[in-house]
């Protein structure tokens, strides 16, 4: 993982965990170029990254606002479910992958026709030991080459930025419910009938590319939407 990441991280926790507090002023970027013995263009990137996300807000002379954040995992963000395994009382099993050749909903999703092969990749995501989500990924095996058991454990948008230096562009989501399938209910431990929170969402690169189209199936207990938008300034 880059250190720019390793950085986010680190900060991102103890902010989750209340170690940094919020409405609190992070360390200037010196200081924390200092404290963690690295350059500057790492800690602005995860300067960056945390005020992207919700955690901080830059004020131009003064540093980083921690802005308020719940001490609970996030588990819905701009294309997947990024260092999921990191989050405190979160754990991914990666059940599945392979090639398969997609048709109807998926093809088309992909922008595929029959004869295109895609992976797809089967996970589930637990906190504190119970099913949160059931996950499938159907990825460009065009864009992501090689993968397996280990490597699809992080989203593809994460593996094509920081291993293969591509950008994504854009994600489009759709939320919906309804009732549980059998497997479904199952798989999330829920009564049957019990209504199913249904993300789909498509991810493309920043030259178009549809990169991934992916479902997951959340448990309505355990699902919680967090927006973050920040008004544009006028120039």
């Amino acid at each position: 993982m880059p250190k720019y990441q390793d950085l986010y991280q680190d900060l991102a926790k103890k902010i989750r965990e209340g170690t940094i507090k919020e409405d609190t002023w992070l360390p200037s970027e010196p200081q924390l170029m200092e404290q963690y013995g690295t350059g500057k263009d790492t800690v602005r990137k995860a300067l960056s990254m945390l005020a992207q996300d919700g955690y901080i807000q830059k004020e131009h002379g003064k540093g980083s606002l921690v802005l308020h954040v719940e001490n609970q995992p996030q588990l819905l963000d701009l294309a997947a479910y990024p260092y999921l395994p990191e989050a405190p009382g979160c754990e991914t099993k990666v059940n599945s992958v392979r090639l398969i050749q997609p048709t109807g909903e998926i093809a088309r999703s992909l922008g595929y026709t029959a004869r295109h092969k895609v992976w797809k990749v089967q996970r589930t995501r637990c906190i504190d030991g119970e099913p949160a989500v059931l996950e499938t990924d159907y990825i460009d095996p065009t864009i992501v080459t090689d993968l397996d058991m280990d490597s699809a454990r992080i989203p593809a948008w994460q593996h094509v930025q920081d291993e293969l230096g591509l950008d994504v562009g854009y994600s489009r989501k759709e939320i919906t419910l309804r009732p549980a399938s059998a497997r479904e209910a199952s798989g999330l431990r829920l009564q049957p009938g019990q209504l199913v929170v249904v993300v789909r969402s498509w991810t493309s690169l920043e030259d178009a590319r549809r990169l991934e189209y992916t479902v997951a199936k959340h448990h309505p207990d355990k699902f919680r939407y967090t927006d973050f938008l920040r008004k544009n300034k006028k120039g």
